[in-house]
């Protein structure tokens, strides 16, 4: 079997800030642990980058977002994966942060503690993998 094969798609959605590379690495390793390639959106013509953007939410087996500042380019791409049906998760430093989805239930908050996120995903990516055992 084709190793590319067992592989899946994550999309991670994180702001455009260099203060976010940390929890975006944590983001990737644990996943990447759990055999996803991760990708994000990267620099792109402006005429390219919504359909660009769909295609790519379209295409993953997953979306995280990073919600902490409630940037807009973050929401818009986690409304594309809920359009599309991709499950997500909202990664955020805060409630206040998620306004009116605070009562979702894929929800990490980190507070003051980013370290925690790593572990987090790992534990929904788990337990979203038992939902889908129990379901077969």
């Amino acid at each position: 079997m084709n190793v590319s094969q067992t592989r899946k798609l994550a999309f991670v959605a994180v702001p455009h800030s260099t203060e976010f590379r940390r929890i975006c690495g944590s983001i990737e390793h644990a996943l990447g642990a759990y055999d996803y390639d991760v990708q994000r959106l990267g620099h792109r013509e402006p005429s390219n980058l919504v359909p660009d953007l769909v295609h790519q939410v379209q295409m993953s087996d997953l979306l995280v977002a990073v919600l902490t500042g409630s940037r807009p380019n973050v929401f818009f791409e986690l409304g594309a994966a809920f359009g599309a049906g991709v499950p997500s998760i909202m990664v955020a430093q805060s409630l206040a942060d998620l306004g009116m989805l605070s009562g979702e239930a894929n929800v990490i908050i980190y507070g003051d503690q980013p370290e925690q996120i790593e572990r987090r995903v790992r534990d929904w990516v788990e337990h979203r993998r038992a939902m889908e055992g129990s379901a077969k």
